[in-house]
């Protein structure tokens, strides 16, 4: 088949290919002549019969239909409902590959996408958990199709609107599914309603589990809408006497009440039985996790994370910190037992709330803590209020770094800069915006989360010479 003739290609036909590597966000690549496909469930490797399912003028989408010869790198996956549920999409391919092709992605995003040179390229450094390696579970709830019942789990991949009723989940403890399991069991016999995101009514939204790997300690959030009918009351009351007898004193089980449209499991705590928080340890340091608080998923992964961090920061007890989107403290704790004042900001007031107290947990008082929009004028108009800094460290969303952001750091030029992200897109276009003045010396690809496509990457970023200040002076201004 020729070029020209594969682009005439149409939704429905099939043809055979060999699959040949893995892009971003985990779309196998196969080509028919040179005609780019997106393959979803292909495996490098892999001689498969591919049927198109979308066609664009200059690539198409297509599924596997059929294996005809495997790839050495295919594994049969462990969950049942492996390919329909969007939980992970990776249980198909073998851990050793997974970690390749990460690493490859991660290089992709810097070599071809910005086209930056950098010093080191670390392989992915493995999870220490492959599964059940997850500190907390968001479970969705949905009307049944046939409107009968409710069913229960996580979306179906590529789907905002259905949930895979799910009866297994590897990703986190062997406690979430049960959990699961027992409140849709309940609400099924006493006939209460699930939220539809079409017609936006509908009464059990989201149950969250959250739990930490430093003891058996759990929290539980039972998201809804507002009660409107007498099931509704009963299963609450359930919630909260029956089935909260399997949990002990330093459990919580709360009722968070949602009212608005959007699909984020959060909205006002109506009732916390417990004490409304769990407490993890990583690196011998105590954290506090508040109920809607963001902490690293992967808590066993975290603790080797953080320790690359630091190793990048080279920290001296005279140095200057500054930790820009710092969320509970996690970093900025770490950061504090080496450096002499560490400056955390965040834009989640509750975050710096539960980064203060995890600071007290800890005794550390050479920490600052500012709940600010960084993306804003004041945010730009706090940092030139702090002194200057010797290392800055920045962990933001998956946009990437704000352009005031980016301005900020070239104003104060510090001498390393340490970037973790879960984004090595945004990534290397920042660190390309910050290229005059700053070499990437090396790149460290972690993987958080085994059996998805999703990678952490932290990089150090060193200062050229002859920009900038000298070492030190921002101690300087400090100490004055």
């Amino acid at each position: 088949m020729k070029q020209e003739d594969a682009m005439k290609l149409k939704v429905g036909d099939r043809f055979v290919c060999t699959v040949e590597k893995v892009a971003y966000k985990g779309k196998a690549i196969a080509r028919i002549n040179g005609f780019v496909c997106f393959v979803t469930g292909g495996v490098p490797g892999d001689v498969v019969e591919v049927e198109i399912t979308r066609k664009k003028r200059s690539y198409c989408e297509g599924t596997v239909v059929s294996v005809l010869e495997p790839s050495a790198d295919r594994k049969t996956p462990r969950c049942r409902h492996f390919g329909n549920c969007g939980g992970c999409k990776w249980q198909h391919l073998a851990y050793p590959a997974q970690l390749r092709w990460k690493t490859e992605n991660v290089r992709e995003a810097f070599e071809h996408l910005s086209h930056l040179s950098y010093g080191e390229l670390r392989d992915t450094l493995p999870s220490l958990r492959l599964w059940q390696y997850r500190n907390k579970m968001d479970f969705s709830f949905a009307p049944d199709p046939s409107g009968r019942t409710i069913i229960a789990g996580l979306h179906q991949a590529g789907r905002f609107d259905t949930v895979v009723n799910l009866t297994e989940c590897w990703l986190p403890s062997p406690r979430s599914a049960a959990i699961l399991a027992q409140v849709r069991s309940k609400a099924q016999e006493l006939g209460v309603t699930a939220y539809s995101t079409r017609t936006h009514t509908g009464f059990l939204r989201n149950l969250v589990v959250r739990t930490v790997k430093a003891s058996e300690q759990i929290m539980i959030l039972l998201v809804t809408s507002p009660p409107e009918h007498k099931a509704d009351l009963l299963l609450l009351d359930w919630f909260f006497h029956d089935f909260a007898t399997q949990f002990q004193s330093d459990d919580s089980l709360l009722h968070i009440v949602a009212e608005n449209r959007a699909q984020v499991a959060m909205g006002k705590i109506e009732r916390c039985e417990g004490p409304g928080y769990l407490e993890e340890v990583l690196n011998g340091l105590r954290f506090r996790i508040s109920p809607f608080a963001f902490f690293q998923p992967n808590p066993y992964q975290a603790e080797q994370l953080f320790t690359v961090a630091l190793e990048f920061a080279q920290l001296r007890p005279t140095d200057i910190v500054w930790d820009l989107y710092c969320g509970t403290g996690s970093i900025t704790l770490h950061a504090a037992r080496q450096a002499y004042h560490v400056f955390g900001v965040e834009l989640v007031e509750s975050a710096i709330a539960d980064a203060q107290q995890n600071a007290q947990l800890n005794r550390l008082e050479n920490l600052t803590f500012y709940a600010v929009d960084l993306h804003a004028a004041e945010g730009r108009n706090l940092l030139r209020s702090l002194p200057k800094p010797d290392v800055v460290i920045l962990d933001p969303p998956r946009a990437g770094i704000h352009r005031r952001v980016i301005a900020s750091l070239l104003e104060v030029l510090p001498q390393r800069i340490v970037y973790v992200s879960c984004n090595p897109t945004t990534q290397a276009r920042d660190c390309g915006l910050l290229s005059d003045h700053y070499r990437i010396a090396v790149i460290q690809p972690v993987d958080m989360f085994p059996h998805t496509y999703h990678i952490e990457s932290v990089v150090l970023l060193e200062r050229k010479a002859n920009n900038g200040n000298k070492d030190g002076d921002g101690i300087r201004e400090a100490d004055t």
